[in-house]
């Protein structure tokens, strides 16, 4: 069947492969921007793998005056800027994956996370231990902790995507890949789930998530301390 045009002059208006791919974008594309949140909010729980949950929670009230701050990926003058500043900083654990063990196995993907995706669930967890937290991450942990906050919203995730582009699928492939990801709407589905909640610094020049603060400089330790005590003094009030 496949071979019916072999030898053959194709039919008026055929379209290639790359054609076909484009067209099936496209479409994608245009079903993402028709589709209310709701939905996609869905499909990303979906390839999350957090299909079960109905929505995100928003974060609890914490009576203490200064909520715990959660850091992953952190270079140690951010660690550093907070701890002085006398806020609790705790750093989230990561699972291991065996990279060699997964590419032994065949589809492992289809019934596994990836090793993106397995960062995402440990923000979940780690989030939903210290409810009201604040997220301060960076690199891989940081894309990872916007995808989280689509699960568990913390008080404020303040976000170093380390020059993450969105325009393109090589950057996803490279440092978050998940299937099902983008055809979810990715990190703008994850932005317009967290209500503002996210501060994305050190961005990509096409880097995009419109519910999300996003900024192209890396924010300095000190820039990083005050947002995070403007949350903490939210909080307190």
């Amino acid at each position: 069947a496949l071979l019916v045009f072999h030898g053959r002059p194709l039919p008026d208006r055929t379209v290639t492969a790359d054609q076909l791919t484009r067209a099936w974008i496209d479409g994608a594309r245009r079903q993402l921007t028709e589709s209310p949140l709701s939905v996609r909010a869905a499909a990303l729980r979906h390839a999350l793998g957090f299909a079960h949950e109905v929505a995100p929670r928003a974060p609890a009230a914490n009576p203490v005056r200064r909520p715990p701050v959660l850091v992953a990926g952190t270079t140690p003058d951010v660690e550093a800027a907070l701890r002085q500043a006398g806020h609790s900083v705790r750093a989230i654990s990561f699972t291991p994956f065996d990279q060699a063990a997964a590419d032994k196995v065949r589809h492992f993907d289809t019934y596994n996370r990836t090793a993106a995706s397995q960062r995402v669930a440990d923000i979940v967890a780690a989030l939903r231990a210290q409810p009201g937290a604040i997220l301060v991450a960076s690199g891989d942990a940081a894309l990872a902790g916007a995808l989280a906050a689509a699960v568990e919203t913390p008080r404020l995730a303040i976000l170093d995507v380390q020059g993450f582009d969105t325009s393109g699928d090589e950057a996803f492939l490279e440092r978050l890949y998940i299937p099902g990801l983008r055809r979810a709407g990715d990190l703008q589905t994850a932005s317009e789930i967290a209500q503002g909640r996210l501060v994305i610094h050190n961005a990509g020049p096409q880097f995009t998530a419109s519910g999300a603060r996003v900024q192209r400089p890396r924010l300095t330790p000190a820039q990083v301390r005050e947002l995070v005590r403007q949350a903490t003094s939210a909080s307190a009030r």
